[in-house]
């Protein structure tokens, strides 16, 4: 039963912003490594989550709109909203949102990971609860450059209710048995895998 519940749970705040995982559903993999380095990063994110009683931190790109509540950022507010309240949101042109979920040890070993699992288990089992039934077209998961944490990320297209999207979902493990799963989803002319990258390599819990 708390298995279950997890993973409604865990689905449901995935949900929120997933409709679709991934970039251009090309990449092969390969380190993971490209194009976060140039992603300007200039506002910093901390908020305690309810659920774990973790601090989550983690640094954002200048003039975005922030949601403390939901763990979310995004391009524009109108985005933020959309990502946070709609069922299925479309994205369009350079609109981009990145929502968070800590995952702690209880919520791992309810959701079936294994004691040694990383951060590439963590991104099979939230792509996994979130696309099962649905048409995907998502790269290989590979390692990132997370700084002082080890990071996985997969990106690519999935089509939900009809609606085929771009996305990425990363993966950072930022204490034993802890990871946070960073989600975004974007429109086609925005550097949405670089921007998530770039993101999830400052993410840090406390």
């Amino acid at each position: 039963m708390l298995r279950k519940m997890m993973q409604i749970s865990l689905f449901l705040v995935l949900a929120l912003i997933l409709a679709a995982c991934g970039g251009d559903g090309d990449d092969d993999g390969g380190d993971g490594d490209s194009g976060s380095s140039d992603v300007n990063l200039s506002q910093s994110f901390s908020a305690e989550d309810a659920g774990s009683s973790l601090t989550l931190n983690f640094d954002y790109p200048d003039g975005w709109a922030a949601d403390e509540t939901n763990f979310g950022v995004a391009n524009s507010q109108e985005v933020l909203d959309s990502a946070v309240n709609a069922d299925n949101p479309e994205f369009d042109g350079e609109d981009i949102a990145v929502l968070f979920l800590i995952l702690p040890p209880e919520m791992g070993s309810a959701l079936g990971l294994a004691p040694e699992a990383g951060p590439s288990d963590v991104v099979s089992l939230v792509t996994g609860l979130i696309f099962e039934g649905n048409e995907t077209n998502l790269s290989d998961v590979a390692d990132f450059d997370a700084g002082d944490n080890s990071g996985a990320i997969t990106s690519g297209t999935a089509t939900v209710d009809g609606v085929e999207s771009s996305g990425t979902i990363a993966v950072v493990q930022t204490a034993e048995d802890t990871y946070v799963a960073v989600v975004g989803r974007y429109g086609d002319d925005a550097d949405g895998e670089a921007t998530v990258r770039a993101i999830a390599a400052t993410v840090a819990t406390e």
